[in-house]
């Protein structure tokens, strides 16, 4: 048993998990903004982009973070997809398929001035 406790004697200090969650915000800023990797944050009910680092800024040609802020994929698509999909649809598909299914992945292929053709996969989970 153990003796009891008085609200003088009890330790306010934060415990060995509360203080790795805690580093658990940092260990995800740092691999976020240094990831060689595109990497976006999508408000999937706005359906816009929150955040994103500094490599989707470089594959889209921006000049900066806050130009691709509150944008939807589709604005930063062609009008139509390869199949003739328009983009506005195929992005709210896809949106609906990654809530539904928990996650979806999907192929893209983009052209910008800076960057002739670039391609990759978007991952998307809720």
């Amino acid at each position: 048993m153990n003796p009891s406790v008085t609200a003088s004697e009890w330790d306010e200090s934060p415990s060995v998990p509360e203080l790795a969650l805690n580093d658990t915000g940092a260990v995800f800023e740092s691999f976020f903004e240094r990831s060689v990797d595109a990497v976006w944050l999508l408000d999937q009910q706005a359906g816009v982009f929150v955040d994103c680092n500094q490599a989707a800024v470089e594959l889209i040609g921006a000049e900066n973070k806050q130009q691709l802020m509150r944008t939807r994929p589709e604005d930063l698509s062609p009008p139509l997809q390869s199949d003739g999909t328009p983009s506005a649809e195929k992005s709210v598909c896809r949106r609906l398929r990654a809530w539904r299914e928990s996650s979806c992945a999907i192929r893209i292929s983009r052209s910008s001035p800076s960057s002739p053709k670039n391609s990759g996969y978007i991952c998307s989970s809720r």
